[in-house]
């Protein structure tokens, strides 16, 4: 173990043990709920909100069990993602969630857990909060989708260290995420997203092939601007392609309706041979995402797939090539993020709501910095455990400087144009002063629904 590793799990562990011993000193008696106490909470909910589709589950009598999966959209609405969806239409989805999972239980449900893409910032975050509410749900954690497939896998109670990636392929993007995971706490080393490269891009590309057969075949065009019959075609295609993605189908011929009782095939290799430059891209992401945290393929203990479209046996195969090792699936990946927001969900529910107390430390996602005058951006040494203030000094560079602009960003590259704008905007009213002499105080605060807020001031006004 390195000296660099040795000294971080030290940190981990002394912070874990001055907030216990923190809390067993000032958290009123009784601040964690036993099971033979009122539940604060009633049932807590999991909700992994999709592209396509979205589930719901729920941890009880000690196992996950999934309520329900809806369509994330109307049947004939083409996929997007979640972060190009009105609030309006979020918050729907939210209320056709919380109807089933009312139905299932035989309770009003009140609380849930929601996992969210890596990629995501406040802005979605606030949103997704938001639109919940107005369906009549707390959102008590927002976690990202990773975070909640550890919890799936059970890694957060491994007590060893280890890298491992996530390889989430779904039905509108595929994203990759590199995890360091040490003593149960997980840091995002590295993480890369593509939308162009979901699973509905495979769909796409067989009812284009299934089109052009048929156009072929009648000397005509069909017309695919809102026909119904494209949309059905597309229902079909989802069935076969489901079917020839698995590893025993490789020799199996699916038919499917096409056009006036005409029956179109499916195979598994035409799925692949459609799809080769699709599946060659998201290997492509997993190199960015090692090359960006500097970590070698064989540093990587283990590969965990989620999202539908990772259950495709090509690209199982073409991870398993590129690492060496198989990668885990020992979980359904459709319902990995789901589980784990289940499992994450009754960690706390026997939690007092007003407790000055959390069952566990999750860690922000992203390095945090400011940009400085050069480009380059000058982060904060250490990835903050949530909920996380501190306060930075920074200072002006140019004599008799009266405002100053903060520009905060989110990644892991030097230079401000490669990583994420989170946030912009200006101190005034800074009294002159050489260059170097005012002080400049920047101060981070993250929430534990990882809201965050940055403020500064000038010490000397």
């Amino acid at each position: 173990m390195s000296q660099r590793t040795r000294l971080r799990r030290t940190s981990y562990l002394l912070l874990i043990a001055v907030t216990l011993l923190t809390l067993l000193c000032l958290c009123p008696h009784g601040a964690f709920a036993t099971e033979s106490q009122e539940d604060p909470y009633g049932p807590i909910v999991g909700i992994n909100l999709g592209s396509v589709n979205s589930r719901i589950a729920v941890f009880r009598d000690g196992e996950v069990e999934m309520i329900d999966t809806i369509p994330s959209l109307s049947p004939n609405a083409y996929p997007q993602p979640l972060d190009v969806m009105r609030e309006e239409a979020i918050s729907q989805l939210f209320q056709n969630l919380k109807e089933r999972a009312d139905a299932y239980l035989g309770d009003n449900v009140t609380h849930t857990v929601v996992t969210i893409p890596e990629r995501y910032g406040n802005a979605e975050r606030q949103a997704i909060k938001s639109a919940a509410k107005i369906a009549g749900l707390e959102a008590l954690r927002i976690v990202n989708e990773p975070v909640a497939v550890v919890h799936a896998h059970g890694l957060n109670e491994v007590y060893e260290d280890m890298k491992v990636l996530i390889f989430d392929f779904g039905g509108v993007t595929c994203d990759v995420t590199l995890l360091s995971i040490e003593d149960g706490v997980s840091e995002t080393l590295a993480s890369a997203s593509d939308s162009s490269i979901g699973g509905e891009r495979i769909t796409d590309r067989l009812v284009e092939r299934l089109v052009s057969a048929y156009e072929i075949e009648i000397g005509a065009l069909v017309p695919t601007d809102d026909s119904e019959d494209i949309s059905k075609l597309r229902r079909y295609v989802e069935q076969a392609k489901r079917f020839v993605s698995q590893r025993f189908a490789w020799q199996e011929i699916h038919e499917i309706p096409t056009f006036e009782g005409e029956d179109g095939y499916i195979t598994q290799w035409l799925l692949e041979s459609l799809s080769e430059d699709l599946f060659a891209h998201s290997i492509d992401l997993v190199d960015q995402v090692l090359e960006d945290a500097n970590v070698t393929k064989e540093e990587v203990d283990k590969i965990i797939l989620a999202g539908g479209s990772s259950r495709i046996a090509k690209v199982q195969d073409l991870l398993q090539e590129h690492f060496a090792k198989e990668p885990t699936i020992d979980i359904n990946p459709e319902k990995a993020a789901v589980r784990g927001a289940a499992i994450y969900g009754n960690k706390l529910r026997f939690v007092q709501p007003d407790a000055c107390c959390c069952c566990d430390w999750p860690l922000w996602p992203h390095q945090l910095g400011i940009e400085t005058c050069d480009g380059i951006v000058k982060y904060i040494p250490v990835l903050p455990v949530v909920p996380f203030r501190r306060t930075y000094n920074f200072s002006t560079f140019k004599d008799d400087q009266t405002s100053v602009r903060i520009g905060v960003y989110s990644g892991e590259r030097p230079y401000a144009k490669d990583n994420l704008l989170i946030e912009s905007f200006e101190l005034k009213g800074i009294a002159p002063a050489p260059r170097g002499v005012s002080q400049i105080e920047v101060t981070f605060e993250i929430d534990s629904d990882f809201y965050l807020q940055v403020s500064a001031l000038d010490r000397a006004t």
